[in-house]
């Protein structure tokens, strides 16, 4: 339930807030609520990757390409995620997550979630993601580039600690045959 209301409250006030470039650095403020909580009395690990997904959307939106991708019948989808547990969230704390896209290579894009706690790093995550056609394949990002009125812009460096991650990752996609 608590998922749920989280959205709704989210696709209402999602219309309220400024307009943004896929490329800007974008907070989103949230609270730890009881239902976050796992057995241990902090929020649980899973609420993290669902808390960005609301993040991505809120970039996604807010950049226009939302409607972009529903008019051309393109979808988001997860291909990897990882997350660095720094310190945990408790019930009642306030946070704000920090989302930028880092870049992109031929297929997906790479997205940096920073949760904090007044200005303190709790956790960090990168996503790997890629957009799809309902009709079946990958939407390029020079594509998805052009939807979101940034034709022929080029990837920023993405580092090498994203390369590594995303190259040890397809490894081990490769290594199970």
């Amino acid at each position: 339930m608590n998922r749920w209301l989280r959205l709704i409250y989210f696709f209402i006030a999602v219309r309220f807030r400024s307009k943004v470039h896929f490329m800007d650095v974008v907070d989103l403020p949230f609270w730890c609520w009881p239902a976050d909580l796992d057995i241990y009395n902090h929020m649980n690990n899973s609420r993290y990757l669902n808390l960005t997904d609301i993040c991505r959307a809120d970039l996604v939106i807010r950049c226009g390409l939302w409607d972009e991708l529903k008019r051309h019948k393109y979808f988001l989808i997860v291909e990897g995620q990882t997350v660095r547990y720094r310190k945990p969230l408790t019930l009642g704390q306030r946070f704000v997550i920090r989302s930028q896209v880092l870049g992109w290579n031929e297929k997906s894009f790479f997205v940096k979630h920073t949760f904090l706690r007044k200005h303190e790093v709790v956790a960090e995550s990168i996503v790997k993601g890629r957009i799809l056609r309902k009709a079946r394949g990958t939407v390029p990002p020079a594509e998805v580039l052009k939807l979101a009125g940034a034709e022929g812009m080029q990837s920023p460096d993405m580092g090498e600690i994203v390369r590594q991650w995303n190259d040890g990752m397809m490894e081990m996609l490769t290594e199970r045959g």
